[in-house]
């Protein structure tokens, strides 16, 4: 089952006759693991935040993009808010800049959960506290009342995927989401991610410049460049013979860390 495809999908700023992607072409089943790489400036985010029709009005966007059964450039905002959420939502980089610093947590998560499940009171706060243990985040409660601030990145970033739950979405889109964590801190959200995705049963886009990273999550590549895909394969055959030299530029910026690509104990490399 086919939930996203792109086609010909191209960007360019208004105005501007230099597009800033060209030519991006790809598809994404039901529990796929996809992910987009490439250094910073390669396209890769602006890719993905067109996705969600979440790029500024500076932006151009042509070819087509659909979305769950919507034409995603044809539609209008109040069309994208209800796919977005309930059928694709997006996890940041940076989660202290995605959440709201003057709200505390649990309203924050309350939001989706009324827009798109309609849940208030007492059944939003119990499926509040729900979300918060499923990311592993002990006191929930204690969680819920508080700032952005008063947490830490990690806590702050497994919030963020808590909300990115709240509405059950069929894709999960990962942007760079632990680029601003500590090594361990790292370790521990993709061991996360990979746990909720695959119990959860969502596709996955994720996206960074780290192929140690990407290698440990997805099971295939899109390499990119200057905008452009430059290679497209499985994770593994791409890490064992690279055929783009930017491929095998990113392979040799990690040549001092063990790239293993991706196997689940539970479903077997696909």
């Amino acid at each position: 089952m086919t939930l996203l495809t792109v086609e010909n999908m191209s960007i360019s700023l208004t105005g501007s006759g230099r597009p800033l992607t060209e030519g991006i072409s790809f598809s994404l089943g039901k529990g796929d693991r996809l992910g987009l790489i490439g250094e910073s400036g390669s396209g890769k985010s602006i890719t993905a935040l067109a996705l969600l029709g979440l790029l500024p009005g500076s932006m151009r966007v042509t070819g087509r993009i659909v979305l769950a059964g919507t034409e995603v450039t044809n539609s209008s905002e109040s069309e994208l808010v209800r796919i977005r959420g309930s059928k694709a939502t997006m996890v940041f980089q940076e989660p202290l800049s995605a959440l709201d610093p003057l709200m505390r947590v649990g309203r924050q998560i309350a939001g989706p959960l009324k827009l798109h499940r309609g849940l208030v009171g007492d059944a939003s706060q119990r499926e509040i506290r729900a979300l918060l243990h499923r990311v592993q985040l002990p006191e929930p409660g204690r969680i819920a009342a508080s700032f952005p601030h008063e947490l830490s990145g990690g806590q702050r970033q497994r919030i963020a995927i808590a909300m990115a739950l709240a509405c059950k979405p069929e894709i999960l889109i990962a942007d760079e989401p632990t680029t601003a964590l500590d090594v361990t801190v790292q370790g521990e959200i993709l061991s996360l991610l990979d746990e909720l995705v695959t119990e959860e049963g969502m596709s996955l886009i994720f996206i960074t410049h780290d192929l140690p990273v990407i290698s440990r999550v997805v099971r295939r590549l899109l390499v990119m460049q200057d905008g452009r895909i430059v290679e497209d394969g499985s994770t593994a055959g791409i890490i064992a013979s690279p055929q783009h030299a930017e491929t095998k530029k990113l392979i040799e910026a990690a040549r001092l860390v063990t790239v293993v690509p991706y196997v689940s104990e539970r479903r077997g490399a696909k």
